[in-house]
Protein backbone atom coordinates (compact mmCIF):
# COMPACT_ATOMS: atom_id res chain seq x y z
CA UNK A 1 0.00 0.00 0.00
CA UNK A 2 2.79 2.55 0.48
CA UNK A 3 3.07 3.52 -3.08
CA UNK A 4 -0.60 4.44 -3.40
CA UNK A 5 -1.45 5.56 -0.02
CA UNK A 6 1.84 6.41 1.49
CA UNK A 7 2.49 5.34 4.91
CA UNK A 8 0.49 2.22 6.61
CA UNK A 9 -0.98 4.92 8.98
CA UNK A 10 -2.88 6.98 6.55
CA UNK A 11 -5.07 3.62 6.28
CA UNK A 12 -6.15 4.06 9.87
CA UNK A 13 -6.84 7.27 9.63
CA UNK A 14 -9.17 7.23 7.06
CA UNK A 15 -11.14 5.11 8.46
CA UNK A 16 -10.94 7.14 11.77
CA UNK A 17 -12.36 9.72 10.09
CA UNK A 18 -14.59 8.17 7.82
CA UNK A 19 -16.30 6.50 11.24
CA UNK A 20 -16.20 9.49 13.30
CA UNK A 21 -17.75 11.83 10.12
CA UNK A 22 -20.37 9.01 9.16
CA UNK A 23 -21.44 8.86 12.81
CA UNK A 24 -20.83 11.89 14.18
CA UNK A 25 -21.31 14.32 11.23
CA UNK A 26 -19.26 17.38 10.56
CA UNK A 27 -18.11 18.09 14.01
CA UNK A 28 -16.98 15.50 15.31
CA UNK A 29 -15.13 14.87 11.39
CA UNK A 30 -13.17 18.26 11.95
CA UNK A 31 -12.28 16.91 15.56
CA UNK A 32 -10.92 13.34 13.81
CA UNK A 33 -9.05 15.18 11.15
CA UNK A 34 -7.45 17.79 13.61
CA UNK A 35 -6.64 15.10 16.38
CA UNK A 36 -4.95 12.76 13.96
CA UNK A 37 -3.31 15.36 11.59
CA UNK A 38 -1.48 16.94 14.49
CA UNK A 39 -1.00 13.04 15.92
CA UNK A 40 0.32 12.30 12.23
CA UNK A 41 2.86 14.86 11.92
CA UNK A 42 4.50 14.47 15.64
CA UNK A 43 4.58 11.16 15.67
CA UNK A 44 4.53 9.22 12.12
CA UNK A 45 6.05 12.26 9.81
CA UNK A 46 9.96 12.85 9.49
CA UNK A 47 10.74 15.54 9.88
CA UNK A 48 8.13 16.17 12.60
CA UNK A 49 5.34 18.83 11.52
CA UNK A 50 1.74 19.45 10.87
CA UNK A 51 3.03 20.14 7.07
CA UNK A 52 5.68 20.25 4.56
CA UNK A 53 5.95 23.69 2.73
CA UNK A 54 5.55 22.35 -0.90
CA UNK A 55 2.28 22.24 -3.11
CA UNK A 56 1.82 18.36 -2.90
CA UNK A 57 1.42 18.56 1.36
CA UNK A 58 -0.76 21.27 0.96
CA UNK A 59 -3.19 19.73 -1.37
CA UNK A 60 -2.65 16.49 0.03
CA UNK A 61 -3.64 17.87 3.70
CA UNK A 62 -6.81 19.61 1.76
CA UNK A 63 -8.04 16.43 0.41
CA UNK A 64 -7.94 14.83 3.65
CA UNK A 65 -10.07 17.52 5.23
CA UNK A 66 -12.16 17.91 2.03
CA UNK A 67 -13.16 14.24 2.09
CA UNK A 68 -13.64 14.17 5.66
CA UNK A 69 -16.19 17.10 5.69
CA UNK A 70 -18.03 16.00 2.78
CA UNK A 71 -18.20 12.53 4.61
CA UNK A 72 -19.98 14.61 7.72
CA UNK A 73 -21.96 16.52 5.85
CA UNK A 74 -23.39 14.02 3.61
CA UNK A 75 -24.41 11.68 6.97
CA UNK A 76 -26.25 14.56 8.46
CA UNK A 77 -27.62 14.81 5.59
CA UNK A 78 -29.05 11.51 5.78
CA UNK A 79 -30.06 11.36 9.65
CA UNK A 80 -31.71 14.55 8.64
CA UNK A 81 -33.75 13.01 5.85
CA UNK A 82 -34.11 9.87 8.07
CA UNK A 83 -35.50 11.99 10.83
CA UNK A 84 -37.88 13.73 8.54
CA UNK A 85 -39.06 10.51 7.01
CA UNK A 86 -39.75 9.52 10.01
CA UNK A 87 -41.94 12.02 11.72
CA UNK A 88 -43.62 12.10 7.95
CA UNK A 89 -44.55 8.31 8.49
CA UNK A 90 -45.99 8.84 12.29
CA UNK A 91 -48.25 11.47 11.17
CA UNK A 92 -49.34 10.10 8.03
CA UNK A 93 -50.48 7.71 10.81
CA UNK A 94 -52.01 9.77 13.20
CA UNK A 95 -54.14 11.10 10.71
CA UNK A 96 -55.31 7.59 9.37
CA UNK A 97 -56.52 7.01 12.77
CA UNK A 98 -57.96 9.91 13.24
CA UNK A 99 -59.97 9.43 9.49
CA UNK A 100 -60.82 6.22 10.80
CA UNK A 101 -61.63 7.52 14.47
CA UNK A 102 -63.98 10.27 12.24
CA UNK A 103 -65.49 7.70 10.14
CA UNK A 104 -66.89 5.29 12.67
CA UNK A 105 -68.86 8.27 14.24
CA UNK A 106 -70.49 9.00 11.22
CA UNK A 107 -74.12 7.87 10.89
CA UNK A 108 -73.80 8.52 6.88
CA UNK A 109 -72.36 5.83 4.95
CA UNK A 110 -68.77 7.17 3.78
CA UNK A 111 -66.76 4.55 1.52
CA UNK A 112 -62.93 5.49 0.90
CA UNK A 113 -60.85 4.85 -2.38
CA UNK A 114 -57.47 5.53 -3.91
CA UNK A 115 -56.75 6.75 -6.73
CA UNK A 116 -56.83 3.61 -8.36
CA UNK A 117 -61.07 3.46 -7.84
CA UNK A 118 -59.97 0.34 -4.70
CA UNK A 119 -61.55 0.55 -1.84
CA UNK A 120 -59.27 1.61 1.26
CA UNK A 121 -61.62 2.58 4.33
CA UNK A 122 -65.86 2.10 4.96
CA UNK A 123 -67.64 2.93 7.92
CA UNK A 124 -69.89 0.33 9.52
CA UNK A 125 -73.21 2.66 8.33
CA UNK A 126 -71.55 1.88 4.27
CA UNK A 127 -71.01 -1.83 5.59
CA UNK A 128 -74.44 -2.60 6.37
CA UNK A 129 -75.89 -0.50 3.29
CA UNK A 130 -73.69 -2.69 0.77
CA UNK A 131 -73.73 -5.55 2.27
CA UNK A 132 -69.96 -5.78 2.60
CA UNK A 133 -67.44 -5.95 5.66
CA UNK A 134 -64.31 -3.85 5.25
CA UNK A 135 -62.11 -7.11 5.75
CA UNK A 136 -63.30 -8.47 2.85
CA UNK A 137 -63.53 -5.66 0.45
CA UNK A 138 -60.31 -3.30 1.12
CA UNK A 139 -58.43 -3.27 -1.98
CA UNK A 140 -61.18 -4.54 -3.87
CA UNK A 141 -63.00 -2.18 -7.17
CA UNK A 142 -65.47 0.28 -6.07
CA UNK A 143 -67.68 -1.05 -8.46
CA UNK A 144 -67.91 -4.06 -7.07
CA UNK A 145 -68.72 -2.95 -4.30
CA UNK A 146 -71.06 -0.27 -4.86
CA UNK A 147 -73.75 -1.00 -7.70
CA UNK A 148 -76.02 1.01 -8.61
CA UNK A 149 -79.13 1.27 -11.09
CA UNK A 150 -81.54 3.91 -11.97
CA UNK A 151 -84.83 4.28 -9.76
CA UNK A 152 -87.24 4.58 -12.89
CA UNK A 153 -85.68 1.33 -14.37
CA UNK A 154 -83.82 -1.77 -13.93
CA UNK A 155 -81.08 -0.48 -15.76
CA UNK A 156 -77.58 -0.37 -14.06
CA UNK A 157 -76.39 2.93 -14.03
CA UNK A 158 -72.83 4.31 -14.49
CA UNK A 159 -70.72 4.85 -11.12
CA UNK A 160 -70.29 8.66 -10.74
CA UNK A 161 -67.23 7.64 -8.85
CA UNK A 162 -65.17 6.64 -12.32
CA UNK A 163 -66.70 10.56 -13.60
CA UNK A 164 -65.27 12.02 -10.26
CA UNK A 165 -61.82 9.96 -10.77
CA UNK A 166 -61.99 11.71 -14.47
CA UNK A 167 -62.92 15.18 -13.87
CA UNK A 168 -61.46 15.59 -10.60
CA UNK A 169 -64.63 17.26 -8.72
CA UNK A 170 -68.15 16.61 -7.44
CA UNK A 171 -70.69 15.61 -9.74
CA UNK A 172 -74.22 15.49 -9.18
CA UNK A 173 -77.00 12.70 -10.42
CA UNK A 174 -79.72 14.70 -12.76
CA UNK A 175 -82.18 11.33 -11.82
CA UNK A 176 -82.80 9.32 -8.49
CA UNK A 177 -80.42 6.33 -8.04
CA UNK A 178 -80.39 3.21 -6.11
CA UNK A 179 -77.80 1.21 -4.49
CA UNK A 180 -78.19 -2.44 -4.69
CA UNK A 181 -76.60 -4.56 -2.11
CA UNK A 182 -74.28 -7.56 -1.97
Amino acid sequence: LNPVMGHPSVATFMAAILLGAWFGGGGPAIFCLVVLHVAHGYWFQNPKGLFEPNVASFVTIAGWYAVGITVGVLSRMRTQAQCGARAQQLEAISQREQLRSTLSCMADAVLVADVHARLTLMNRAAEALTGWNITDSTGEPLEKLFSIRREDSHDTAKSPIERVLHRGRVVHEQSPLLLITR
